[in-house]
């Protein structure tokens, strides 16, 4: 290829800058590097270099890709091997924009079946998301922005809590409604009622509990509580109450009514606390009961094993130590006058 020459125009040297004219192509040119370096500078800085050893092109400016023809918005095209054809993959920017929109890649590559997430503010990542055949939620809790139905279709919804735990509760009150887990199903924490609409059935009948009874008015779990005639009223943990109609009122062996009114025992400070009527239960808090006897209602509202020798008797229930009873109270009582 020939050589950049100097001639003479009219007796002026032409210089080598073409800054000072603008170029027209009347026909097809090629310009070869004949295995060179090309150089497109700005001043001593290299904007667009082509490096004939490397095959490559390196831009040094930030690039910019438009679409002058018709209103198609500016793409970046990458053509398939040419051997298999002249197909190509395209990023192409919207057709109208409301701003400039900048997306910074990720430094790594992710693992097998994540995707690119935005934080929102342009920088890229890549993060396990929900859906599709992803089954993995521990990466983040899930919340519903509204009401959402989960509708099973006639499919059958399995949870596998393979050793955890399944809990429903509310964060708000720090209420815990349903608990799953060791082979216990807990409904409602202390003091919560338990609703059924329906008939509750229990195919293998309700398991009373009396372990870990140490203060006055603990109670076993699968114990029977009714909240009858709640109030803000003080109350004696552990004592023994009777309902008279209205209200409960401190059980006594001295006097009548007592021995035919509905009978509980107080498991709270206030009678909203709720009384028991039937299960495992401390009266008492201390030692004081012979075990395997029959429990007494006391002229005080205590319990006791001592059998009373005046007023009225009526068995509350057994003792099973010095301390617990089931309480079960008979419906029957004696004059003993």
């Amino acid at each position: 290829m020939a050589s950049w020459k100097k001639i003479l125009v009219e007796g002026d040297a032409v210089s080598d800058n073409i800054g000072t004219a603008n170029l027209t192509l009347s026909g097809n040119r090629t310009l070869d590097t004949d295995g060179n370096d090309l150089y497109i500078k700005n001043g001593a800085a290299n904007l667009l270099v082509w490096s004939a050893s490397a095959g490559t092109w390196t831009f040094s400016e930030e690039v910019l890709f438009k679409n002058n023809q018709g209103f198609t918005a500016g793409e970046i095209r990458l053509n398939e091997d040419p051997i298999n054809g002249s197909n190509y993959i395209s990023l192409r920017a919207p057709d109208s924009m409301s701003a400039n929109l900048s997306l910074e890649l990720p430094a790594t590559d992710g693992t097998s079946g994540q995707a690119l997430v935005t934080d929102g503010a342009g920088n890229l990542s890549f993060a396990t998301v929900g859906g599709g055949s992803n089954t993995n939620i521990a990466n983040a809790n899930l919340t519903a922005d509204n009401n959402r139905t989960l509708d099973m279709d006639a499919n059958t919804l399995t949870i596998d809590i393979n050793d955890g735990e399944f809990t429903v509760s509310d964060s708000t009150n720090g209420d815990t409604y349903i608990q799953v887990g060791s082979n216990v199903l807990q409904l409602g924490d202390t003091g919560m009622a338990v609703e059924s609409d329906g008939v509750f059935q229990a195919k293998l009948g309700i398991e009373h509990d009396e372990a870990n009874l140490t203060v006055a008015g603990a109670y076993g779990a699968g114990s029977e509580i009714t909240y009858l005639g709640a109030s803000a009223t003080s109350t004696t943990e552990g004592r023994i109450y009777y309902y008279n109609g209205t209200t409960w009122a401190s059980y006594s062996s001295s006097t009548e009514a007592a021995q035919k009114a509905l009978l509980g025992i107080a498991i709270g400070t206030t009678m909203a606390k709720g009384f028991l009527l039937k299960g495992f239960v401390n009266p008492n808090g201390t030692t004081g009961f012979t075990t395997a006897s029959p429990v007494y209602g006391a002229a005080n509202a205590s319990a006791t094993t001592t059998a009373p020798t005046s007023g009225f008797q009526r068995v509350m229930g057994h003792s099973i130590s010095t301390s617990v009873m089931f309480f079960n109270p008979s419906q029957e009582f004696i004059d003993l006058a």
